[in-house]
């Protein structure tokens, strides 16, 4: 897979511009060359971690969010496998960790139901993005 410059924490905090209207990026402390698909796979976890509630709203964000990366220059399939599972692989690694605990803004029980659907999720090839987000939320 081809490797590239990734910016390992962009975010609006850490972008500024100038009075000519150009546009810095500052906090480089996480650039490295890597596979963009993982890191997307990374940040659409935590976004769908965070989502979930209103599982329509999820879906129809997460095709926004993923629509935006498949149009510019990236060659990744943005409704891969690969992508896939490693987003429910992140969602697994957050929720279900008992060392490095994450703020999810979930229950207990909800994290569980979550981190299990994600397991259960992982064990199947994983269908659409809205087939993912409707897995994960179903009790």
């Amino acid at each position: 897979m081809p490797r590239q410059l990734i910016l390992g924490d962009l975010s609006p905090k850490n972008i500024g511009v100038d009075n000519s209207g150009k546009v810095h990026i500052c906090d480089l402390e996480n650039v490295h060359i890597g596979n963009a698909v993982f890191d997307l796979g990374f940040l659409v976890g935590h976004f769908l971690i965070h989502t979930l509630r209103d599982a329509d709203r999820a879906s129809s964000l997460l095709e926004s969010l993923l629509g935006g990366y498949s149009s510019v220059r990236f060659t990744m399939d943005t409704g891969g496998e690969i992508l896939k599972r490693i987003v429910l692989g992140t969602i697994l690694y957050r929720l279900d960790n008992q060392i490095i605990p994450y703020g999810s803004g979930m229950s207990n029980v909800e994290r569980e139901a979550v981190a299990t659907n994600a397991k259960a999720a992982l064990l199947r090839t994983p269908g659409s993005w809205h087939d993912i987000v409707m897995v994960l939320r179903s009790r």
